[in-house]
């Protein structure tokens, strides 16, 4: 009983920090920025060739940017991401590819996931697939 109450009592102390102190979290960190969010193929034939496009990627931050999972909505997406940190102030290209094998209008979205949480981003691809 003596070892909950002082777990319980740790747990109280660590969890809620005393009045007064304040917490700043000074280290570096990394920011990702695109030059632009979307892009629209326009109109495409079904079954034509792939569609690429290029995105921009810029660390904003302090500390080195690292794509660490990419997210599609769909199997028609493939994305290439750098493979090496982007240093603070570089930059790097993010390719898009839309392979258009169903009819219709699409909008897609990629997630794009970092080592710092508050710099994800989605960006959308969209257009027409047309017969």
């Amino acid at each position: 009983m003596k070892h909950f109450i002082l777990l319980c009592a740790l747990f109280f102390v660590a969890a809620f920090p005393m009045s007064g102190q304040e917490q700043k979290d000074d280290a570096p960190k990394p920011q990702l920025v695109l030059d632009h969010l979307s892009h629209d193929f326009g109109t495409l034939a079904k079954g034509s060739n792939k569609q690429t496009h290029i995105f921009t990627a810029t660390n904003k931050g302090d500390a080195p940017l690292i794509i660490t999972r990419t997210k599609n909505s769909c199997r028609c997406i493939t994305i290439t991401t750098p493979k090496r940190p982007i240093a603070p102030g570089a930059s790097a290209p993010i390719t898009v590819t839309f392979n258009p094998t169903e009819k219709g209008v699409f909008n897609k979205g990629v997630e794009l996931h970092t080592n710092h949480p508050a710099s994800n981003l989605t960006i959308f691809v969209n257009g027409v697939v047309s017969d």
